[in-house]
């Protein structure tokens, strides 16, 4: 009988602690630890004239009906005079908030194409944690350029090759007569007078009727504003070639 009566005291031990474990188990979304995460932990971005406001999703374990905010840290080797970077806002009875970043175009140094990196870092909650907690912001400032160049390289009858360009109302802006250019083959760097932006054409035209070809060489042309190429053209096209291109669309 005492055999009996001390398994079945085990046994209700037992299930005591087994019903206290699964209370345990229980995920508190209200008043459990708060762990903080960003959604996605790097981005590439350009910024254009007007700026850039960057909204970078961040998740969090537990709600609460007020609105909360959490603080980010700025890696000191980001050039944070380039932007403005607020807290986390987490609104009211959400899981999920957003960093908001103001990226400021023209405080934005470097050459044209340059990229920069920022790094900001989640800062854990009193008594809570973080994870994926580090994003990643590549950045460069949008190349606006209004000043192409022309670049021709010529075969040897160059006096026969001429250029023009026009606007989208068919209103030529820039004219290389034909017999402009001596015979001879030789590259040359021509700046084009500031096009506003917009939609343009230009033409390379040849009186013999047979392109930038002389037998030998072929020559060719490429349009370029700072790192961009608008157009690259030329060879062999008969007595006059187009292309399109468009400045700062």
């Amino acid at each position: 009988m005492k055999k009996i009566i001390l398994l079945g005291f085990v046994a209700m031990l037992t299930l005591v602690s087994c019903d206290k474990d699964d209370e345990l188990r229980v995920f508190d979304n209200e008043g459990g630890q708060t762990a903080l995460s960003f959604q996605t932990t790097s981005y590439n971005v350009s910024v254009p004239t007007e700026d850039l406001n960057l909204q970078i999703p961040v998740s969090v374990t537990t709600v609460s009906n007020q609105e909360r905010t959490f603080t980010v840290a700025v890696d000191e080797a980001t050039n944070a005079s380039e932007f403005t970077a607020g807290n986390v806002v987490i609104p009211a009875g959400q899981y999920e908030g957003n960093l908001t970043i103001n990226f400021d175009f023209s405080a934005i140094t470097g050459a044209d194409g340059e990229t920069k990196t920022a790094v900001f870092s989640l800062v854990p909650p009193a008594g809570g944690s973080t994870y994926q907690d580090v994003v990643e912001v590549v950045y460069f400032r949008e190349i606006v350029c209004n000043d192409p160049v022309l670049s021709v390289t010529t075969d040897f009858f160059a006096s026969e090759t001429g250029f023009f360009i026009e606007n989208s109302a068919g209103v030529t802006v820039f004219n290389i007569p034909q017999g402009s250019f001596p015979n001879g083959r030789a590259n040359y760097t021509i700046p084009v007078p500031t096009l506003p932006d917009g939609s343009y054409t230009i033409t390379i035209t040849d009186a013999y009727s047979d392109g930038q070809q002389d037998g030998t060489v072929t020559g060719s042309y490429s349009l370029d504003c700072s790192i961009i190429n608008l157009v690259t053209a030329g060879g062999a096209f008969g007595a006059s070639q187009t292309r399109a291109f468009e400045i700062n669309p």
